[in-house]
């Protein structure tokens, strides 16, 4: 009797926790179901599409030195006068030196055996300046400049210069990069090489610089664009070039059917030209040039008078 009860015992304990698992069964599996549902659901949502578009900024870089500012011209003068006051005689003034010695020694009477006929310092400075009258510099300026030829890269040689081109979109014009619509299996370094090529001819020798973008910029199509193309608007991935032609090629540009024109800008050219939003964003990749610096300098110097008056009337 006593081993009947104790196996019955036994069952009831075993099939009172089988029991207590099935009540947990349920709530656990409806759990990772709606985990499930949830991860579908993601997968199946629709990303919005964008075009990828490469650009090129072609630059065309200095042929010679700009002017040196205010602030570089007294640098230096600062350095000349530090380099003279703390620099031996150089072989000239040596020469010099000695015969201003041997004038003294004459005035006094002494005897100087010269020898030869001999040539002093300031002989061959009198020569040498001579020599320099008939010596006329070049001038900095070219006929492009003179009657502001736009499409030559022959002016503004002091200044770096950049191609834009006039497009027309729909009833808009406006002025751009060279730039192109990225296709499959193309890379965005093909791209920005492609639309060189395409846009502005094959007389052009660009050297794309690296093969990652300088700068970023996006906008949106309008929306009856967006419902033609079902495109959001488009990504503008810009890359940098350098006008590899020599500086006695004449440059021609053999404009894509459907370009109205084009121009070497400057840096101030190109604010005024381009779209605000694009040139922030082209400007982000550009050195710093001497009117952007002078531009600086202005807004510091106002800065700075600013606060002198709200001391003083403090």
């Amino acid at each position: 009797t006593k081993l009947i009860l104790l196996d019955s015992l036994l069952q009831e304990i075993m099939f009172g926790s089988i029991r207590q698992l099935t009540k947990f069964r349920a709530p656990i599996s409806t759990c990772f179901a709606t985990v499930r549902v949830n991860s579908t659901a993601v997968k199946s949502e629709v990303l919005p599409k964008w075009d990828l578009i490469a650009a090129v900024c072609v630059e065309r870089p200095p042929y010679i030195t700009p002017a040196l500012s205010d602030m570089e011209n007294n640098m230096v003068q600062m350095l000349d006068n530090k380099e003279f006051e703390e620099s031996m005689l150089n072989d000239h003034e040596t020469r010099h030196k000695r015969d201003m010695e041997k004038q003294e020694r004459k005035k006094r009477g002494e005897e100087i055996d010269d020898g030869e006929a001999v040539v002093t310092a300031l002989d061959l400075e009198d020569s040498w300046k001579k020599t320099a009258e008939g010596f006329t510099a070049a001038s900095r300026t070219t006929p492009a400049d003179e009657t502001a030829d736009l499409k030559s890269v022959k002016r503004k040689m002091d200044k770096p210069l950049r191609l834009l081109a006039k497009y027309k979109l729909g009833t808009e014009i406006h002025w751009d990069l060279p730039f192109i619509v990225r296709t499959e299996s193309e890379t965005l370094k093909d791209t920005a090489e492609r639309a060189i090529k395409q846009r502005v001819g094959d007389n052009l020798d660009v050297k794309v610089l690296g093969n990652a973008p300088w700068s970023y910029y996006k906008y949106k199509y309008p929306k009856h664009y967006q419902q033609k193309t079902e495109k959001v608007g488009a990504k503008v991935w810009f890359f940098k070039g350098v006008l590899m032609n020599n500086f006695h090629d004449d440059v021609a540009i053999d404009l894509e059917e459907g370009l109205l024109d084009y121009q070497w800008a400057t840096r101030t050219e190109m604010e005024e030209l381009l779209d605000k939003d694009l040139y922030k964003a082209i400007d982000n990749m550009l050195h710093e040039e001497e009117e952007k610096r002078n531009v600086i300098i202005k807004i510091s110097e106002k800065k700075k008078k600013k606060k002198k008056k709200k001391r003083g009337g403090a």
